[in-house]
């Protein structure tokens, strides 16, 4: 492996003038290219390493400059030694070292053109010298990618041990003898632990019965070491035979890399395989050695006979340091994945991920996915490509466990299409609680949960000891055990990984995973793995049963759909549905040219599929077609129909709860309520456009949508418009006008005058004739005061003055009129309170020669006569025509003194009262 060492931060161009030699020694790249993996990076990336990938021109060059140059890189300069100087590299090296033999097809690959650069980062905020060297690099013609080098996140080692079991204890339903086997419930559960539940396990017993792993098939465990010495272990581990038998110091088998008896380090670039407890339980679960009388068994362990199970290949990404930490190299991962394709494995099992930064997934490094791709492509071949005549498979596999972050999010490398991902179950189907979720999930298998007695996974640790842990990286390798025990049953000549992909992830039990996980449908796989089922027969592989009915009910925007499940000859019932939908009529013959969509469930006979079809327009007539299809991809001959049309939407009703005008002056604030009526009971949201800042908004407690007016703007008319709109976005609105103006004192609209009123008796005046208010609110207010109550009295009731006579004379009020907001405006009224409403008064009483009579206003024509005290006429009668306030003077200058009475009448009204003549 080609290594560059630039001094200080003169770079490239300067190099000649460094005394040090630029090779690095193995302990020294080691050491630099380690990462404790519990140190806090808190983006969940590398601060000093920047990863490129070169064009295919820059690298040749870049090489043939190495391999002409005495001193190394010291004549390099041009713009990579400028570039390298600028964001002031320390170091740069290929990601995927040199293979040896198979170089020229990683170099088919692009692989040779992956380069990690190092710098110094001490001398700028953190991650701020990344920064920049990632924008330096990104402008530079001769880099195809710069990305970040993620942190790998290796899981916890937490474990726990178990005391070994006594004596060999045969298991009656396996007929194996591996003591332990009776408490890994994973492979076989009975309810054997508190709380589990009977087949909550891959059904590893019946696929025993057809196969248990066979020597030509390798698994790539890229995790921590292995323990190879293991007693359960050291049996099925893949052997190099050509650096067993060579010499020491000397690759021997041409691979590029030394001594790598059992596998390789990444991490100490050596041979030297450090056993982890975590890559030690991670293999044993795949193929620890099964039915030899020791420990436990491995999914694909064999059977105990001389030579049988798959073997397995320590592709060592990280070990714990001499303090104690898990430390890894920065490119680790990848090359270890190149590497298991490398060395022939057709399975790599990954039980790690990224480190990801708080509420943040990283993506995919370009960098992993291309080292995922070429075992996918290039393992079980030569290298040319072709498939190996020793390789069980063409192409590789390549699985990965979902992680324990307990959530729905996209977690790589294990969210990449392209790779198998296994999420965790706990012992009793469901999902354990720290499992990743998401649609790109493709199996679950147990994981164990400590939540439960004895309800982890039990397999081997180092120094042949053996004990329980937990994680999606439990999980994984009972997947890769099972595409182990597929490989060893079908592989040969012709046998494609499409194929094992196939029947792994279509290989799943007939319990529905969404039923036992209600909260986490279709986020968790297509179902619980099922070895035997992954090693069914195809057979003569017929078509399933046809849908017999299909059901369809309609809400607004959606359709729920339903059928029961298909039988199928081959495996029990059918594996999936293809359920076509078209707005324009489809039948038996027709409705393939309809859009089409996968839907699983439901795998047992008498169950019901279930499938909501969302987001369709309501009032509208749907077709649909469902025909049920085999794990093989054989469709049923017959095919059911339905027709559904959606339920009409209607839009919210609004209503204001007063329809009085909005007008505002001043500080005051008003309040309307809209009364929102959803006809189909939806949910709805409401918005207010226009200038709304004059107006405050909530939805109250009754649902109703409170609206408060307070003046912020100068007078004159305003609107808004408050939308209120349904679930299924039909919408209604209501326009509110409002407007604010300048208060004015209210008005006299005419003078009060003069008022009769007869003694004893109540006179009325409506002061809303008098009193105007130019404003036009709804009510003026009125007051009175009396300032000679013992003349008259008054009262008001709404505008209505009532006035009393107590005495004749002439009394005075004070009228007040006053508007909402306070102004006011008064006027005095006079009131002669006066005899009668005919004649308002006789003066004098005790006559000389003139009695004056006053007649009320109004009145145009009276009859007056003097009577004696027995009623007796003394003087003929006269009529009198009258203007407005007129005063009548009767000359009784003639009459003889004494007591007489006065008479006077109108038409409808009478008068009468005494005097005395002198």
């Amino acid at each position: 492996m080609t290594k560059i060492k630039i001094c200080g931060l003169m770079g490239l161009l300067t190099l000649a003038s460094c005394n040090q030699d630029i090779d690095i020694s193995e302990a020294e790249r080691a050491q630099t290219s380690t990462q404790v993996l519990d140190t806090s990076a808190d983006r969940g990336v590398l601060s000093d390493v920047l990863r490129v990938k070169l064009t295919p021109n820059v690298a040749t060059r870049l090489e043939k400059q190495l391999a002409a140059s005495e001193g190394g890189l010291r004549s390099l300069g041009g713009e990579l030694g400028g570039l390298l100087e600028h964001i002031g590299a320390l170091k740069m090296e290929r990601v995927f070292p040199h293979a040896g033999e198979l170089e020229e097809r990683q170099r088919a690959a692009g692989l040779h053109l992956w380069y990690d650069i190092s710098f110094d980062d001490q001398k700028a905020a953190p991650y701020q010298a990344l920064a920049e060297a990632m924008k330096r690099a990104k402008a530079f013609a001769g880099i195809q990618v710069a990305e970040e080098v993620r942190v790998l996140q290796t899981p916890s080692t937490a474990y726990k041990l178990v005391e070994p079991s006594q004596g060999l204890r045969a298991e009656s339903a396996s007929g194996f003898d591996d003591p332990e086997l009776p408490k890994q419930w994973h492979y076989h559960n009975v309810g054997q632990t508190m709380r589990s539940k009977a087949g909550a396990d891959i059904n590893l017993f019946e696929a025993w019965k057809s196969e248990t792993g066979k020597p030509n098939v390798t698994v790539a465990i890229v995790d921590g070491g292995i323990d190879f010495l293991h007693e359960d272990l050291k049996d099925n581990m893949f052997i190099n035979q050509k650096e067993m038998d060579g010499e020491i110091g000397v690759d021997d088998d041409k691979n590029g890399m030394v001594d790598d008896v059992y596998g390789y380090n990444f991490v100490t670039e050596s041979g030297d395989i450090t056993p982890h407890e975590h890559g030690t339980h991670v293999a044993g679960t795949v193929a620890a050695r099964s039915n030899n009388g020791v420990g436990v068994a491995g999914v694909a362990g064999g059977n105990g006979t001389e030579g049988s199970g798959a073997r397995l290949l320590s592709c060592q990404m990280f070990h714990t340091d001499e303090e104690g930490r898990t430390v890894s190299s920065a490119s680790a991962g990848a090359r270890a994945i190149v590497y298991g394709a490398n060395m022939g494995a057709v399975i790599s099992q990954n039980s790690w991920g990224y480190r990801n930064a708080p509420n943040q997934a990283q993506p995919l490094s370009q960098s992993d996915q291309e080292a995922i791709d070429y075992f996918i492509k290039y393992a079980g071949c030569d290298k040319d490509g072709n498939q190996r005549a020793d390789s069980p498979m063409k192409g590789g596999v390549v699985i990965f466990a979902a992680g324990n972050d307990g959530r729905d999010y996209l977690s790589f490398p294990a969210a990449y299409g392209q790779v198998v991902s296994v999420s965790s179950m706990a012992p009793d189907f469901t999902a354990a609680y720290y499992t990743n979720r998401g649609e790109w999930v493709k199996v679950m298998a147990p994981g164990g949960s400590f939540l439960y007695s004895k309800g982890e996974v039990l397999s081997t640790l180092p120094n042949h000891a053996y004990g329980y842990m937990q994680g999606t990286s439990m999980a994984c390798p009972h997947v890769s055990g099972i595409a182990a025990l597929i490989v060893s049953k079908y592989g040969g000549p012709g046998f494609t990984n499409e194929e094992l992909k196939q029947r792994l992830t279509t290989a799943v039990r007939a319990d529905d995973i969404n039923e036992f996980n209600p909260k986490f449908v279709k986020r968790l796989g297509a179902g619980y793995v099922d070895a035997a089922l992954a090693l069914a027969p195809r057979g003569e592989n017929e078509a399933p049963e046809g849908v017999a009915k299909l059901s369809a009910e309609a809400t607004h925007t959606g359709v729920q759909l339903s059928w029961n499940v298909a039988s199928d000859a081959n495996d029990g019932t059918a594996y999936a549905y293809n359920l076509y939908y078209s707005e324009v009529k489809i039948d038996a013959k027709s409705y393939k040219e309809a859009l089409k969509v996968e839907v699983m469930g439901a795998r047992k006979l008498g169950q019901k599929i279930q499938y909501l079809h969302q987001g369709l327009r309501p009032s509208s007539t749907y077709y649909y077609a469902v025909e049920a299809v085999d794990r093989w991809g054989a469709v049923a001959k017959s095919v059911a129909l339905a027709t559904v049309t959606t339920m009409q939407n209607i839009a919210p009703i609004l209503k204001l709860d007063d329809d009085s005008s909005i007008r505002l002056t001043g500080a005051e604030t008003l309040t309307r309520k809209i009364l929102v009526t959803e006809p189909d009971g939806q949910k709805w949201a409401y918005e207010v456009e226009g200038e709304d800042y004059d107006v405050k908004h909530k939805r109250n407690e009754a649902g109703e949508i409170e609206l408060t007016f307070r003046v912020s703007r100068p007078k004159g008319k305003y609107a808004i418009v408050v939308s209120v709109t349904d679930e299924l976005g039909l919408k209604s609105t209501i326009e509110i006008p409002f407007e604010f103006y300048k208060n004015h004192a209210p008005q006299l609209a005419k003078p009060l005058g003069r008022i009769y009123a007869s003694v004893g008796q109540t006179a009325e005046i409506d002061l809303s004739e008098y009193f105007h208010d130019q404003d036009k609110t709804d009510k003026l207010a009125y007051s009175v005061r009396a300032l000679n109550p013992d003349m008259a009295t008054a009262k008001i009731s709404g505008s209505k003055l009532e006035i009393k006579a107590q005495a004749l004379g002439l009394a005075g009020f004070e009228i007040a009129s006053q508007d909402a907001l306070g102004l006011t405006v008064k006027t005095g009224l006079s009131v002669e309170c006066v005899t009668s409403d005919l004649v308002h008064m006789v003066y004098p009483t005790l006559v000389q020669d003139f009695l004056n009579i006053r007649v009320a206003d109004g009145v145009r024509r009276v009859y007056v006569a003097v009577l004696t005290p027995a009623g007796a006429p003394v003087m003929a009668e006269k009529t009198f025509d009258l203007d407005k306030g007129a005063k009548i003077s009767l000359d009784l200058r003639l009459l003889s003194a004494g007591t007489y009475t006065l008479l006077v009448e109108s038409k409808d009204k009478k008068f009468m009262q005494s005097f005395i003549k002198r």
